[in-house]
């Protein structure tokens, strides 16, 4: 039996996961623009989602050669299905109620609302939902968080190991 605590546990490794691809790919994405002062990149990706630093990375990877923007394709192939992945699980809203969790679930539904049009006759009629609820196993998480190791490791051989100086500079 899955204890809730294995749960929670294997949630925040997601969390720590996913924040540490988004801050190598940054680094990187800094060190590639601007070598001797990565610092200057860094300040146009403020709050930069993820979606506009693959962009950029693309762009970039463009200046870098062939061989490199072949890997830099390979690596957003691999990052971009986790996208909606990892808004769900950082913006979405959680149900960790004890019914839940003592089955070994958790529940997480997309918290962005959105408008639905549909037509009925001539009548056009709009509808605001919030996305649909997701149960996730103990084992869905964990393939989860496999994912996303298996995209970091990608990230850290396809990029160049820039963020400790990124850190630095800081």
């Amino acid at each position: 039996m899955i204890r809730r605590s294995e749960i929670f546990q294997t949630l925040g490794r997601v969390a720590v996961l996913f924040s540490t691809l988004e801050a190598e790919l940054e680094g990187a994405l800094c060190m590639l623009a601007n070598e001797e002062n990565p610092m200057l990149a860094a300040t146009l990706l403020v709050r930069a989602p993820l979606e506009r630093k693959l962009q950029l990375l693309k762009a970039v990877a463009r200046f870098k050669g062939p061989a490199f923007e072949m890997r830099t394709k390979r690596l957003t192939a691999i990052i971009r299905p986790l996208q909606k992945k990892r808004n769900l699980f950082v913006h979405g809203c959680w149900d960790l109620s004890p019914e839940l969790l003592d089955q070994g679930k958790v529940a997480v539904t997309d918290s962005t609302v959105r408008c639905e049009e549909s037509e009925r006759g001539v009548t056009r009629i709009k509808s605001w939902k919030k996305g649909p609820r997701q149960v996730h196993t103990y084992q869905t998480l964990r393939e989860f968080e496999a994912e996303v190791m298996r995209a970091l490791k990608i990230t850290r051989e396809v990029l160049p190991s820039g963020l400790l100086l990124y850190a630095e500079a800081r």
